[in-house]
């Protein structure tokens, strides 16, 4: 069985990717971390506000667990991605996440791309009501420092993967998601997902 974690800030495409790639084979299964989390902690799907009330440790032991049973549950051939973030942004601060369950990953990936396109991505996700308002950054914001939270935000994500992959003695990618090319960043996924021997 192959765990993956696969991580990225917000609107860099990580559920494309990843739905994309379940989407070409059955043995591949793609979970939330968020939702996990929350089902977990007992949050309905709609309750960010009380999950981020939950202290950064309780959630972080909540989510090694959810590793260990995911590791525990399923075949030896399956191959289980799991989404979630590297970083955490909000109003326009940036939190590392970080903690034991990158050690029982086979390998961890950070997806990434230019924090213009996230940004857009981001601005077309709330024009169109596709997903719930994240709260990323403070409401006075400018273009420009959204931009900039989004690059700082990206490239504390790539530090905490060179963290995990040296305290946790794991493998770790970067997968880039360039606008419009979305088929590069699947393939490449593949590659790591179902050609590497860990």
């Amino acid at each position: 069985m192959g765990l993956f974690f696969i991580g990225g800030i917000n609107g860099v495409g990580k559920t494309s990717i990843t739905n994309s790639l379940a989407g070409r084979c059955s043995k591949i299964k793609v979970l939330s971390g968020t939702e996990e989390l929350m089902e977990r902690l007992g949050i309905e799907k709609s309750g960010y506000e009380q999950l981020r009330r939950i202290p950064e440790e309780e959630k972080s032991e909540a989510f090694a667990e959810l590793f260990l049973d995911l590791k525990k549950s399923y075949q030896r051939n399956d191959i289980v991605l799991v989404t979630g973030h590297y970083v955490k942004i909000l109003n326009g601060r940036i939190t590392p996440s970080f903690g034991p369950w990158y050690g029982v990953c086979t390998a961890a990936i950070l997806v990434a791309s230019e924090p213009n396109m996230i940004l857009k991505r981001i601005l077309r996700d709330e024009l169109e009501g596709s997903r719930a308002d994240r709260g990323l950054f403070k409401t006075d914001s400018s273009m420009e420092e959204k931009v900039r939270c989004l690059n700082n935000a990206q490239i504390l994500s790539s530090k905490i993967l060179t963290c995990a992959k040296r305290e946790y003695k794991i493998p770790g990618f970067r997968i880039e998601n360039p606008e419009g090319q979305l088929h590069h960043a699947v393939k490449k996924l593949i590659s790591v997902v179902e050609g590497g021997s860990f």
